[in-house]
């Protein structure tokens, strides 16, 4: 709660004091406003610097990869879409969350049909770090799908299927991803890049764990996010929940405020009342100050100076 106090003390000819004028503003809304705008700016830069870092290590780590030229161009491309599919999800939503179905059906829509693809599970919101690390890995298994597995094949079918364990502090989400109906997979199978960030990056994002395994009829992956308390929380909802929501307050926080305001009034009249007893005349007292009230800390920022004429 922030509140802003004009005041200003008047005296008689005999330098008796008189009376106080004041007026006190609740202003919380316009620090919100500017903590807001903070925020954004700090989250902008953050954003950027994240993404900037994630293309530069999909950038090295898929031309380590790539045999040719026009082979790093796809991989790169196909990539950078899945990233920028996430980032407009996102956007649509101002970045408060996506549904897990909605990001599940854009990145498999560029390759595959209703036909070869079966998606079902219950509504689920992805904060978006969990938003871009889903979207980044189910690109690369469908990438890898479509160049080796299930979705190379008339034949071959993909099933996505997850689950919300509990709704408590310890909920789970578990996605698995299943692939059959492709062409036989004959071992050992190499890991490359793709393999690697899909067993990876959950993990370290989220705090997850991933079961990537490749069967003789075709690939299963099955990723658990915790979305409870054991979820990391990702810097941008971290910083929006140190913001204070005015408009959340019920009707009861609102009157103790009200009161309060009351009450800080009548200590701030109190202490200039005894500033005048001393006739400090012209002493100018100070424009911040924070004022005990009932044993609680009242921060107040005055607009201008409390002056003893």
């Amino acid at each position: 709660m922030w509140l802003e106090e004009t005041s200003r003390a008047e005296f008689d000819s005999a330098g008796r004091f008189v009376r106080l004028k004041g007026l006190t503003r609740d202003i919380t809304r316009r620090k919100q406003a500017e903590q807001r705008q903070d925020l954004l700016i700090a989250e902008l830069d953050h954003r950027v610097k994240n993404v900037l870092a994630r293309v530069a290590a999909v950038v090295m780590h898929t031309r380590r990869r790539s045999g040719t030229m026009d082979e790093f161009v796809k991989a790169l491309g196909g990539r950078m879409q899945s990233m920028a599919a996430a980032h407009t999800l996102l956007s649509q939503s101002r970045w408060f969350g996506v549904g897990l179905s909605d990001l599940i059906r854009h990145q498999l829509a560029p390759y595959t049909t209703d036909a070869n693809t079966t998606i079902s599970g219950p509504d689920v919101m992805l904060t978006s770090a969990q938003t871009q690390a889903v979207a980044m890995v189910i690109h690369e298994l469908v990438t890898n799908a479509a160049k080796h597995g299930a979705l190379s094949s008339l034949d071959g079918r993909v099933s996505v299927n997850w689950d919300r364990t509990r709704a408590d502090v310890a909920a789970i989400l578990t996605i698995t991803w299943r692939e059959l109906g492709g062409p036989p997979i004959k071992a050992p199978v190499q890991s490359g890049y793709g393999s690697g960030l899909i067993r990876d990056l959950i993990p370290h994002e989220l705090g997850g764990t991933v079961d990537l395994i490749f069967p003789s009829d075709g690939a299963c992956c099955e990723i658990e996010i915790p979305l409870g308390e054991g979820a990391k929380i990702p810097r941008e909802e971290a910083l929006r929940r140190a913001i204070i929501d005015y408009d959340a307050l019920n009707t009861g926080v609102r009157k103790f405020f009200k009161k309060l305001r009351v009450t800080a009034q009548r200590e701030i009249e109190k202490a200039v009342r005894d500033t005048a007893k001393r006739k400090l005349s012209g002493t100018t007292l100070p424009t911040r100050a924070v004022v005990t009230v009932g044993g609680i800390d009242l921060k107040l920022e005055i607009d201008g100076d409390i002056e003893l004429a």
